[in-house]
């Protein structure tokens, strides 16, 4: 009966991912049993069917890795439903969907933070004025009658502290810390010719402080 609900909702248009909370099944069943009855009728929905392959040809791997590098997202889930619809097969183990992964050399990664706000163009532009400036006062920094320092802030977070330590291996090491969030700010000043660096801690990282510490 779920296969026949299935199939049936998927032919009037459900998408699979409301199928697939409506009756508590995978997409990949989904597209299994859709594919069944199109091509089979209604005994292919009756118990006793032997299923779908679990294994992908050399030729089926190459083509699957091909389709994958030519996405431009990746779900387990569409990758089940391509292997189903394309070559009738359904691994027995998810591991073996991840091995097709690391063969297209698609791999999990920490998503990166990208300021939407940030101009390129403008940050360019704003580089090649502070060269030119730098180079229209080159003499006057060598001889040291102008100095340039690089100001910029950091927040050092309490959590960042804990790392790693020589310890017996019978032992735990240990950084006492009442709130691992807490974070002290810091400005500091480099001198583009000396070695030369400045450091104050601040309450906290704001216009007024910047100024101050200017």
């Amino acid at each position: 009966m779920k296969r026949a609900l299935a199939v049936k909702l998927a032919l009037q248009g459900y998408v699979y991912r409301a199928i697939e909370n409506i009756l508590n099944v995978s997409q990949g069943y989904v597209s299994k049993w859709k594919k069944r009855f199109i091509t089979q009728g209604i005994p292919a929905l009756r118990l006793g069917y032997t299923g779908a392959k679990t294994k992908l040809t050399r030729e089926e791997e190459e083509s699957t890795i091909q389709w994958l590098s030519c996405q431009k997202y990746w779900d387990i889930s569409e990758l089940q439903i391509y292997l189903i619809e394309e070559y009738d097969v359904i691994f027995k183990s998810k591991e073996s969907y991840y091995k097709i992964y690391r063969k297209a050399k698609i791999t999990r990664q920490k998503a990166e933070k990208v300021d939407l706000r940030k101009n390129e163009k403008e940050v360019k532009k704003r580089n090649e004025k502070i060269n030119q400036t730098l180079e229209d006062n080159r003499e006057e920094i060598e001889s040291g009658q102008l100095v340039v320092y690089a100001i910029d802030s950091c927040h050092l977070m309490r959590g960042d502290l804990v790392g790693e330590a020589w310890r017996k291996s019978k032992e735990r090491v240990e950084i006492p810390i009442n709130n691992y969030k807490d974070r002290p700010t810091y400005y500091g000043a480099l001198n583009l010719l000396e070695p030369d660096l400045i450091l104050e801690k601040y309450s906290t990282g704001n216009g007024e402080n910047t100024v101050n510490f200017v």
